[in-house]
């Protein structure tokens, strides 16, 4: 594979290259997750495309920093003085699937999983999500222009039934998947390899003591809560308040709430798309 004998410092290269184009692109690449995501303008370009951008670089270091440790061995008695031992890390050998269903990320998910592939040395099939799948393809055309070797990247969109028939393919190496635990759950029982990652569903709660900035409290509440009108894993679901302070907080985050913007995702100063 390509991938795999490439070194570390032209994997480097090309994710920093990826990065370099996705940033000069990074107009482009924010209108089209408005378009196709209808995420509003501030949080598509910073909130996403610059979140792209940091990972493709954080990818690209940490290609030239896996390569393994050396490890003495004689921490204790029974024959260990003098020996060293040496752990080498290689890549898996065969394709990574990343599959990413949710919309709420199309391009910064996307990047998740194919910098991380591409920076251990390894091939990547992504199947984006269904409803936002240009996202996916543009960061493929990014990678193609970065001087990824063609054969290296795959972007598939297709049906779920496509993509669990990939999971259970014995040339897959790796399944990564983000999305509902009972897909996730579903998947890792049906996959060929047992190397499964799983990024699931969270529950985000958030504890507002009686001690608390409750102004900075409330600001961080609602813009948790609404950020892409809630349509985030990690977006507040819960709020548990001191009830020494419950009727203050949450006249706070009902004024914070009201005052914010809703309208057409396109116009910049819309903060909760309709």
């Amino acid at each position: 594979m390509k991938m795999r004998s490439l070194p570390a410092y032209r994997r480097f290269e090309c994710l920093m290259a990826m990065a370099d184009y996705l940033e000069e692109h990074a107009d482009e690449a924010a209108e089209l997750i408005i378009s196709e995501a209808g995420k509003p303008p501030r949080q598509a370009a910073v909130g996403e495309v610059i979140r792209s951008v940091d990972v493709l670089r954080i990818s690209a270091e940490e290609a030239r920093r896996i390569g393994g440790e050396i490890l003495p061995m004689d921490w204790t008695e029974g024959g260990g003085e003098g020996r060293t031992g040496y752990l080498y890390r290689v890549p898996l050998g065969g394709i990574i699937l990343g599959i990413t269903p949710p919309f709420n990320f199309p391009l910064n998910l996307a990047c998740h999983k194919l910098g991380p592939a591409l920076a251990a040395g390894n091939a990547c099939i992504l199947k984006p999500a269904s409803k936002t799948p240009f996202s996916a393809l543009l960061l493929g055309e990014t990678a193609l222009a970065a001087g990824v070797p063609p054969e290296a990247v795959s972007i598939l969109p297709c049906l779920p039934e496509t993509a669990e028939a990939m999971v259970r393919d014995p040339r897959v190496s790796m399944v990564s998947f983000t999305g509902s635990p009972e897909v996730g759950w579903h998947l890792q029982a049906v996959a060929h390899t047992p190397q499964v990652g799983l990024e699931l569903g969270g529950n985000a709660a958030v504890i507002v003591h009686e001690d608390a900035d409750l102004a900075y409290a409330a600001a961080r509440i609602v813009r948790g809560a609404f950020s892409y009108s809630g349509q985030a894993c990690i977006s507040v679901q819960r709020v548990l308040v001191h009830h020494a302070v419950y009727d203050e907080m949450r006249l706070l985050i009902c004024e914070r709430a009201a005052s914010l913007v809703t309208g057409n995702p396109v116009a910049p100063e819309t903060d909760v798309g309709r």
